[in-house]
């Protein structure tokens, strides 16, 4: 895992107030747990066993069912889900904000580098969007880094 990730964590991290629930996906080194504010309560899953506390799932063979959280976080994990817009959906019933990094297939359209890095997703800005409105959430792009836009989904 690359310690050069960490700066967009930060960037997801910045966006949580204190004392929140925050369930986070992907969670590789557990850097988020340091890096979110005051007072909040951290869980965490992965598609390997981090620690004795990660809960291990794998996106694309099952949706989990989660406790009741103010934030679920995704840095760098979407690309790699085959049904973005089902699991999102089914994880609305948990949260009521999601932040996620998405590689847009504007700034990355070559279907051949999208499959290079492993991404089985190739949603555009539009797309996101979508999903917000089906939701009837509202969308926010919260910043960018190299090249992945930062959303923030909120009711």
């Amino acid at each position: 895992m690359f310690s050069s990730w960490d700066e967009r964590t930060q960037l997801l991290a910045n966006q949580v107030l204190p004392k929140s629930k925050v369930f986070e996906f992907g969670a590789a080194r557990l850097v988020l747990k340091d890096m979110l504010p005051e007072g909040c309560t951290y869980w965490h899953s992965d598609i390997v066993k981090r620690n004795e506390d990660t809960f291990v799932a794998d996106l694309n063979k099952e949706f989990p069912e989660l406790p009741q959280v103010d934030y679920i976080i995704f840095s760098g994990v979407l690309e790699y889900i085959l049904e973005v817009k089902k699991l999102i959906i089914h994880l609305s019933q948990f949260t009521t904000n999601f932040e996620f990094s998405y590689a847009t297939s504007e700034v990355f359209p070559e279907k051949s580098e999208r499959r290079f890095h492993g991404w089985v997703s190739d949603l555009n800005e539009n797309d996101i969007f979508e999903i917000a409105k089906e939701l009837n959430w509202t969308l926010k792009v919260i910043g960018t880094w190299k090249n992945q836009t930062l959303f923030q989904f909120s009711k």
